[in-house]
């Protein structure tokens, strides 16, 4: 695990605060891509939508982005402190782009949902730490009811 700088200290359940309401995370950049588009278009009643940009800004390609998708949150994160904050604070990471962003998430006690993929599948231990399936929406809801601290153990154990 040490090759994959998971930092069990830094991404940690604890940081999570009291929230009401679904809150989905997207990690990457905001550019046009399959998996942002896909989480863009998820139906609005599965809870707040939250972007964190991985790069520089866009601040154009944002803005007609919340023209179309109104709900949506961009957010810039400084350091890894922050992103462990946000991912501990998120309720489902959703198309998680690496392995490391899988891993931190899950150290947050955050499940993933995502489309199936041979990437994860080593990782992604279905209906544990995250959903892997051809609905993405379902993929979604189906994490968001995980159980946080088995999520933790789990990435504590590997």
């Amino acid at each position: 695990m040490d090759t994959l700088n998971l930092d069990l200290e830094t991404y940690k359940p604890d940081l999570r605060e009291e929230h009401t309401g679904t809150v989905l995370l997207y990690i990457g950049p905001v550019r046009v891509n399959n998996d942002l588009k896909e989480f863009l278009t998820l139906p609005e009643d599965l809870g707040r939508k939250i972007v964190a940009r991985v790069g520089p800004p866009y601040p154009d390609q944002e803005r007609v982005i919340k023209g179309i998708y109104p709900g949506v949150e961009f957010v810039s994160y400084q350091d890894e402190k922050e992103m462990a904050t946000l991912m501990a604070n998120s309720d489902v990471i959703v198309t998680p782009l690496s392995l490391i962003t899988l891993l931190r998430a899950n150290a947050c006690g955050t499940p993933v949902a995502a489309y199936p993929s041979f990437v994860f599948a080593e990782y992604i231990v279905d209906h544990l730490n995250g959903v892997m399936e051809e609905d993405l929406a379902m993929a979604v809801v189906n994490a968001a009811n995980l159980d946080r601290q088995k999520i933790r153990e789990y990435t504590e154990d590997l």
